[in-house]
Protein backbone atom coordinates (compact mmCIF):
# COMPACT_ATOMS: atom_id res chain seq x y z
CA UNK A 1 0.00 0.00 0.00
CA UNK A 2 1.06 3.54 -0.91
CA UNK A 3 2.38 5.26 2.70
CA UNK A 4 0.92 8.44 1.62
CA UNK A 5 -2.16 7.60 -0.31
CA UNK A 6 -4.14 10.27 1.28
CA UNK A 7 -2.13 13.43 0.45
CA UNK A 8 -1.14 11.81 -2.74
CA UNK A 9 -4.97 11.53 -3.85
CA UNK A 10 -4.95 15.55 -3.16
CA UNK A 11 -2.13 16.08 -5.25
CA UNK A 12 -2.90 13.72 -8.67
CA UNK A 13 -5.71 15.93 -9.96
CA UNK A 14 -8.46 15.96 -7.54
CA UNK A 15 -8.34 19.07 -6.93
CA UNK A 16 -9.32 19.10 -10.79
CA UNK A 17 -12.56 18.08 -10.99
CA UNK A 18 -11.50 14.37 -12.14
CA UNK A 19 -14.67 11.92 -13.63
CA UNK A 20 -16.64 13.57 -16.32
CA UNK A 21 -20.03 15.02 -14.93
CA UNK A 22 -18.49 16.56 -12.16
CA UNK A 23 -16.21 19.22 -13.89
CA UNK A 24 -16.61 22.44 -16.39
CA UNK A 25 -14.13 21.90 -18.82
CA UNK A 26 -13.46 25.14 -21.35
CA UNK A 27 -15.88 25.27 -24.18
CA UNK A 28 -14.07 23.22 -26.67
CA UNK A 29 -13.12 20.20 -23.78
CA UNK A 30 -16.75 20.86 -22.99
CA UNK A 31 -18.09 20.63 -26.64
CA UNK A 32 -15.86 17.29 -27.15
CA UNK A 33 -17.45 15.68 -23.99
CA UNK A 34 -20.98 15.76 -24.94
CA UNK A 35 -20.12 14.00 -28.15
CA UNK A 36 -18.79 10.70 -26.76
CA UNK A 37 -21.22 8.27 -25.89
CA UNK A 38 -21.80 6.85 -22.72
CA UNK A 39 -20.13 3.77 -23.25
CA UNK A 40 -16.49 6.29 -23.72
CA UNK A 41 -17.56 8.58 -20.83
CA UNK A 42 -17.55 5.55 -18.74
CA UNK A 43 -14.03 4.29 -20.49
CA UNK A 44 -12.30 7.24 -19.74
CA UNK A 45 -13.88 7.49 -15.72
CA UNK A 46 -12.51 3.96 -15.53
CA UNK A 47 -9.46 4.65 -16.91
CA UNK A 48 -8.61 7.60 -15.38
CA UNK A 49 -9.39 6.20 -11.86
CA UNK A 50 -6.92 3.01 -12.58
CA UNK A 51 -4.41 5.31 -13.56
CA UNK A 52 -4.34 7.43 -10.63
CA UNK A 53 -4.20 4.15 -8.53
CA UNK A 54 -0.93 2.79 -10.36
CA UNK A 55 0.46 6.28 -9.80
CA UNK A 56 0.18 6.45 -6.77
CA UNK A 57 1.45 3.29 -6.09
CA UNK A 58 4.39 4.19 -7.92
CA UNK A 59 3.68 1.74 -10.56
CA UNK A 60 4.00 4.35 -13.15
CA UNK A 61 4.75 1.61 -16.12
CA UNK A 62 1.26 -0.02 -15.68
CA UNK A 63 -0.12 2.70 -15.63
CA UNK A 64 0.73 3.64 -18.96
CA UNK A 65 -2.07 1.68 -20.64
CA UNK A 66 -5.15 3.33 -19.11
CA UNK A 67 -3.64 6.64 -19.57
CA UNK A 68 -3.36 5.87 -23.25
CA UNK A 69 -6.75 4.70 -23.52
CA UNK A 70 -7.93 7.74 -21.74
CA UNK A 71 -6.12 9.64 -23.79
CA UNK A 72 -7.38 8.13 -27.17
CA UNK A 73 -10.81 9.36 -25.66
CA UNK A 74 -10.38 12.68 -24.61
CA UNK A 75 -6.29 13.81 -24.69
CA UNK A 76 -6.89 17.49 -23.29
CA UNK A 77 -8.89 16.81 -20.58
CA UNK A 78 -6.98 18.02 -17.27
CA UNK A 79 -6.99 15.62 -14.92
CA UNK A 80 -5.18 13.61 -17.67
CA UNK A 81 -2.72 15.84 -18.39
CA UNK A 82 -2.00 16.01 -14.57
CA UNK A 83 -2.00 12.48 -14.56
CA UNK A 84 0.75 12.20 -16.92
CA UNK A 85 2.85 15.16 -15.38
CA UNK A 86 2.80 13.04 -12.44
CA UNK A 87 4.03 9.80 -14.30
CA UNK A 88 6.73 12.02 -15.89
CA UNK A 89 7.83 13.35 -12.45
CA UNK A 90 7.74 9.36 -11.29
CA UNK A 91 9.92 8.24 -14.54
CA UNK A 92 12.25 11.86 -14.06
CA UNK A 93 11.08 13.40 -17.41
CA UNK A 94 10.93 17.07 -15.64
CA UNK A 95 10.87 18.98 -18.75
CA UNK A 96 8.24 16.96 -20.06
CA UNK A 97 6.06 17.40 -16.54
CA UNK A 98 6.86 21.32 -16.61
CA UNK A 99 5.65 21.69 -20.03
CA UNK A 100 2.73 20.29 -19.15
CA UNK A 101 1.54 21.67 -15.65
CA UNK A 102 2.44 25.24 -17.14
CA UNK A 103 -0.03 24.60 -20.39
CA UNK A 104 -1.96 23.65 -17.22
CA UNK A 105 -1.49 26.99 -15.72
CA UNK A 106 -2.66 28.75 -18.52
CA UNK A 107 -6.53 27.51 -17.82
CA UNK A 108 -6.54 26.56 -14.42
CA UNK A 109 -3.86 29.51 -13.13
CA UNK A 110 -5.85 29.07 -9.52
CA UNK A 111 -5.78 25.14 -8.89
CA UNK A 112 -3.72 24.17 -6.13
CA UNK A 113 -2.94 20.93 -7.16
CA UNK A 114 -1.76 22.52 -10.65
CA UNK A 115 0.30 24.75 -8.67
CA UNK A 116 1.62 22.50 -6.00
CA UNK A 117 2.85 19.95 -8.82
CA UNK A 118 4.56 22.73 -10.83
CA UNK A 119 6.45 23.85 -7.85
CA UNK A 120 7.28 19.92 -7.43
CA UNK A 121 9.09 19.64 -10.47
CA UNK A 122 11.27 22.77 -9.54
CA UNK A 123 11.89 21.73 -6.27
CA UNK A 124 13.28 17.93 -7.16
CA UNK A 125 15.26 19.91 -9.84
CA UNK A 126 17.07 22.32 -7.03
CA UNK A 127 15.72 25.26 -8.55
CA UNK A 128 15.00 26.72 -5.31
CA UNK A 129 13.60 30.06 -6.43
CA UNK A 130 11.20 29.18 -8.90
CA UNK A 131 10.03 25.93 -6.42
CA UNK A 132 9.32 29.13 -3.72
CA UNK A 133 7.29 31.38 -6.09
CA UNK A 134 5.08 28.63 -6.84
CA UNK A 135 4.98 26.63 -3.60
CA UNK A 136 3.91 30.14 -2.27
CA UNK A 137 0.76 30.40 -4.35
CA UNK A 138 -0.06 27.22 -4.21
CA UNK A 139 -0.31 27.81 -0.26
CA UNK A 140 -2.38 30.55 -0.52
CA UNK A 141 -4.43 28.96 -2.68
CA UNK A 142 -4.42 26.10 -0.18
CA UNK A 143 -5.45 28.28 3.40
CA UNK A 144 -8.31 30.28 1.14
CA UNK A 145 -9.69 26.62 0.73
CA UNK A 146 -8.71 24.80 3.75
CA UNK A 147 -6.59 22.54 2.64
CA UNK A 148 -4.60 22.40 6.14
CA UNK A 149 -2.11 19.20 5.84
CA UNK A 150 -1.73 20.20 2.10
CA UNK A 151 -0.78 23.69 3.41
CA UNK A 152 1.45 22.70 5.92
CA UNK A 153 3.49 20.28 3.79
CA UNK A 154 3.88 23.45 1.18
CA UNK A 155 5.10 25.60 3.82
CA UNK A 156 7.59 22.65 4.72
CA UNK A 157 8.70 22.70 1.56
CA UNK A 158 9.12 26.86 1.50
CA UNK A 159 11.00 26.58 4.63
CA UNK A 160 13.38 23.65 2.92
CA UNK A 161 13.91 26.33 -0.05
CA UNK A 162 15.15 28.68 2.39
CA UNK A 163 17.18 26.50 4.09
CA UNK A 164 19.05 24.92 0.98
CA UNK A 165 18.92 29.30 -0.32
CA UNK A 166 21.22 29.39 3.28
CA UNK A 167 18.22 32.45 3.56
CA UNK A 168 18.96 32.02 8.03
CA UNK A 169 16.78 34.27 8.91
CA UNK A 170 13.35 33.12 7.44
CA UNK A 171 14.42 29.46 7.64
CA UNK A 172 14.36 30.24 11.37
CA UNK A 173 10.90 31.77 11.59
CA UNK A 174 9.36 28.94 8.94
CA UNK A 175 11.23 26.55 12.28
CA UNK A 176 9.20 29.04 14.57
CA UNK A 177 6.30 28.02 13.14
CA UNK A 178 5.94 24.46 12.91
CA UNK A 179 4.26 23.37 16.59
CA UNK A 180 4.72 19.90 18.17
CA UNK A 181 0.78 19.90 18.75
CA UNK A 182 0.73 19.79 14.97
CA UNK A 183 -0.93 16.54 13.35
CA UNK A 184 1.65 16.69 10.97
CA UNK A 185 5.91 15.25 11.39
CA UNK A 186 6.42 19.18 10.17
CA UNK A 187 8.13 20.43 13.79
CA UNK A 188 9.91 16.71 14.21
CA UNK A 189 11.32 17.01 11.03
CA UNK A 190 12.16 20.28 10.57
CA UNK A 191 14.05 19.98 13.79
CA UNK A 192 15.94 16.89 12.00
CA UNK A 193 17.08 19.21 9.24
CA UNK A 194 18.71 22.28 11.79
CA UNK A 195 20.68 19.76 13.36
CA UNK A 196 21.51 17.96 10.03
CA UNK A 197 22.41 21.66 8.73
CA UNK A 198 24.35 22.25 11.96
CA UNK A 199 25.99 18.58 11.13
CA UNK A 200 24.87 17.66 14.50
CA UNK A 201 24.22 14.06 13.20
CA UNK A 202 23.49 12.51 16.02
CA UNK A 203 20.76 15.17 17.38
CA UNK A 204 19.71 15.24 13.60
CA UNK A 205 18.94 11.26 14.13
CA UNK A 206 17.77 11.64 17.24
CA UNK A 207 14.68 13.94 16.14
CA UNK A 208 13.90 11.51 13.57
CA UNK A 209 13.49 8.59 15.66
CA UNK A 210 10.89 10.39 17.71
CA UNK A 211 8.84 11.87 14.44
CA UNK A 212 8.98 8.24 13.57
CA UNK A 213 7.87 6.53 16.79
CA UNK A 214 4.84 9.27 16.90
CA UNK A 215 4.08 8.81 13.57
CA UNK A 216 3.10 5.75 11.55
CA UNK A 217 4.91 4.99 8.23
CA UNK A 218 1.99 5.83 6.48
CA UNK A 219 1.45 9.50 8.01
CA UNK A 220 5.49 9.86 7.64
CA UNK A 221 5.94 8.79 3.59
CA UNK A 222 5.26 12.03 1.91
CA UNK A 223 7.56 13.68 4.42
CA UNK A 224 10.02 11.27 4.15
CA UNK A 225 9.81 11.88 0.31
CA UNK A 226 10.15 15.26 0.92
CA UNK A 227 13.61 14.33 2.60
CA UNK A 228 15.15 12.35 -0.37
CA UNK A 229 13.78 14.90 -2.78
CA UNK A 230 15.71 17.41 -1.07
CA UNK A 231 18.63 15.20 -1.00
CA UNK A 232 18.54 14.42 3.25
CA UNK A 233 18.12 11.10 2.51
CA UNK A 234 20.14 8.49 0.67
CA UNK A 235 18.82 4.72 0.59
CA UNK A 236 22.04 2.52 0.53
CA UNK A 237 22.13 -1.75 0.46
CA UNK A 238 20.60 -3.32 3.45
CA UNK A 239 20.88 -0.44 5.09
CA UNK A 240 17.67 1.22 5.17
CA UNK A 241 18.08 5.10 5.17
CA UNK A 242 20.90 7.12 5.82
CA UNK A 243 20.49 10.50 6.81
CA UNK A 244 22.80 13.42 5.74
CA UNK A 245 22.91 17.35 4.81
CA UNK A 246 23.49 17.16 1.23
CA UNK A 247 24.22 21.43 0.56
CA UNK A 248 23.30 21.95 -2.86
Amino acid sequence: MNSHRPLLRALTALSLSCLIGAANPKAALEAHIKSLKPTQVQSFNESIAEARRLIMQKRVFEAMEPLQVATDIIPAHPTLVLLQANADVLLRKLDSAEERLQGLMKDYPYDSGVVFNLAEVYFIQSRWDDAITYFTKAAEIMAATQQKQLHTLTEFKIYICHKKKGNVEVATEYEEQFDFTSDTPAYYISQFIKHSHAEDEEEAQRWLAKAKRIFSSQEMGIWEDTLKEAGYVSTIISGGDRYFNKEQ
